[in-house]
């Protein structure tokens, strides 16, 4: 039987790709991005850089856990019954 995770208002798994990119992050390079001090520096910086040439995130601002599913699940809906229009034209 295959598991579905469904209490991300509790923890959530982390892309192993994203383990392996922060792996330095949380062991050796930490540091508040927000601090003057050297830690801090080396944070904003690396943080800046991964931010660097991005696009303008999709930002979903969320309380819970559950308000975050719920915001995809809309828009999940939203796009299928879009898709639905246009195929039934």
């Amino acid at each position: 039987m295959r598991r579905i995770y469904l209490d991300h208002a509790a923890t959530t798994p982390t892309h192993p790709e994203m383990v392996k990119a922060m792996l330095a992050y949380f062991t050796n390079a930490f540091g508040n991005p927000s601090s003057i001090h050297s830690y801090g520096q080396e944070a904003k910086a690396a943080l800046e850089e991964a931010l660097d040439g991005l696009p303008p995130p999709k930002t979903h601002r969320a309380v819970l856990g559950q308000e975050l599913i719920k915001s995809a699940t809309d828009d999940y809906l939203a796009r299928n019954q879009r898709r639905n229009d246009s195929e039934n034209k």
